[in-house]
């Protein structure tokens, strides 16, 4: 995670709880059905994401070492 818009405090509050900051590397699973949330695995865990707070979250993408 690269960045996230200090716009909206909610989502701000949301990823701090969740321990999603600039500088975490998250990985993104898969985007549910019909538009819904992503799910980005974080360590151990999973989280879900909805699609208006996932467009505030700027990544890039990490080297993929095979």
């Amino acid at each position: 995670m690269k960045r996230v818009s200090d716009v909206d405090a909610a989502l701000l509050r949301f990823l701090k709880s969740e321990g999603l900051f600039p500088g975490t590397d998250i990985e993104l699973i898969e985007q549910e059905p019909f538009g819904g949330a992503f799910v980005v695995r974080l360590e151990d865990r999973l989280v879900r994401i909805a699609p208006d707070a996932a467009k505030q979250i700027f990544v890039e993408p990490l080297e993929v070492v095979a």
